[in-house]
């Protein structure tokens, strides 16, 4: 394995097996898995059949060079780490200031007699509170659902079969009587209703 390639690769383990005899600090060009060649066999993580954990690549005696590398890539790691975890405290922080604004702003609302207009007019102090609060809420709003053509409930309001029952529905890309199992089937519910209503006139009211 080259140098350039070595230098890429993060060790995924590092074993903590002392060294004795004859034994060396080896790493898997596999896996990564960094520790002494006595326990390659039992705590490498590559497999060649299911259920096997033995190492199948070839092992790289390490040299201070390449263990320095090793270091400074852990290191960077958990630097990275440590600006992610620090980021998330200052998002919760300012979480946590937004909803004590919120809270305090529900208390004025309540004792106010004006809540509405206090909270729509946007040249108002509170209005203006009730604007920021909003705007930092609505970038954690998930996307408005678009129902299914079929899923829509306006005016799905079907006639009477033929023989006047009254006990019809349309589900599944049919639509039929339960009664007298008189049914209509199309490529969807939405059609089926429509070819239900066009071949079964409204009753005169």
């Amino acid at each position: 394995m080259s140098n350039v390639e070595k230098k890429g690769r993060i060790p995924s383990c590092v074993g903590q097996a002392s060294l004795a005899g004859s034994y060396y600090v080896a790493e898997c060009t596999l896996c990564g898995w960094v520790g002494s060649s006595e326990a390659l066999t039992d705590d490498c993580q590559c497999t060649q059949e299911f259920g096997d954990r033995y190492c199948l690549g070839d092992t790289d005696e390490i040299g201070s060079d390449r263990l320095l590398e090793i270091v400074q890539a852990m290191a960077q790691r958990y630097g990275e780490s440590q600006q992610d975890y620090h980021r998330l405290i200052e998002h919760t922080n300012e979480t946590e200031k937004y909803l004590d604004e919120a809270a305090e702003l529900l208390g004025e609302i309540v004792q106010s007699g004006h809540a509405y207009r206090e909270c729509t007019d946007k040249g108002s102090a509170t209005g203006l509170r009730v604007a920021a609060v909003l705007g930092y809420v609505a970038q954690f709003q998930p996307e408005p659902h678009q129902p299914d053509e079929d899923a829509r409930d306006d005016n799905w309001i079907m006639n009477p079969c033929n023989q006047g029952h009254r006990d019809v529905g349309a589900a599944g890309g049919v639509a039929q009587c339960n009664q007298c199992g008189e049914a209509i089937s199309a490529t969807t519910t939405r059609e089926a209703f429509e070819r239900w209503n066009a071949a079964h006139p409204a009753p005169p009211v």
